[in-house]
């Protein structure tokens, strides 16, 4: 299974925007921007983000909800 994780995600991915777009949604789709990874500290870890990779995502869904 973990060999095909990021073929598993992005089917996962894919159906998220197949039902936003069924709803009149928008996704906030964070990992798109790369704005997380422009700075390692920005994770706890390779998984989790620390408190500046927080702020990150606030900022992201504020602009999301706002415009």
């Amino acid at each position: 299974m973990a060999a095909h994780i990021n073929d598993y995600m992005d089917l996962l991915n894919a159906r998220f925007y197949e039902v936003a777009a069924e709803q009149g949604l928008e996704i906030a789709d964070i990992a798109a921007t790369g704005a997380l990874y422009e700075n390692p500290a920005n994770f706890l870890n390779c998984n989790h983000p620390s408190a500046s990779g927080n702020e990150i995502i606030a900022g992201i869904f504020y602009t999301e909800i706002v415009d």
